[in-house]
C-alpha cells in the first residue's frame, strides 16, 4: 500500500495516538507492585520534509517508594517512496537541522 507524506501522519496518529496504564507485578515477591503509564503521540514533520513524522513514546513509572520516573523517546518515521537512500538523506538533514536536539530536550 502506498501512502503519500500528507496522509502518513493522519493514518499513524489515528492508529497510534493514545495512552494506557499497566499494572506491574515485580518478579521479586518482596517488592511492591507499581504502575507504568505509556503515552504515544505522533507529530507531523512532513512539511519540513525531514523526517515525515515522529512518534513520541513517553513511559512513566509510578512506584510507591520512588518519585515518578519519566522517559520520553522520539522515534523517527520516514516513509520515503524514493527508497532507503533518500530516507537516510532525510534523516541526516533532520539530525543536522538541530530539530532532533530540540525535540529531545522539550
Amino acid at each position: 500500500m502506498k501512502i503519500d507524506d500528507s496522509h502518513l501522519y493522519t493514518i499513524l496518529a489515528g492508529m497510534l495516538d493514545g495512552r494506557a496504564n499497566i499494572q506491574v507485578t515485580p518478579d521479586n515477591p518482596a517488592s511492591q507492585p507499581y504502575s507504568l503509564a505509556v503515552e504515544l503521540e505522533v507529530h507531523d514533520y512532513h512539511r519540513g520534509d525531514s523526517p515525515d513524522a515522529l512518534l513520541h513514546v513517553r513511559l512513566t513509572i509510578h512506584h510507591p517508594l520512588l518519585p515518578a520516573l519519566s522517559l520520553r523517546v522520539p522515534l523517527v518515521i520516514e516513509g520515503e517512496k524514493a527508497g532507503i537512500g533518500a530516507a537516510l538523506e532525510d534523516l541526516r538533514k533532520f539530525y543536522e537541522s538541530g530539530l532532533m536536539h530540540e525535540d529531545l530536550t522539550s
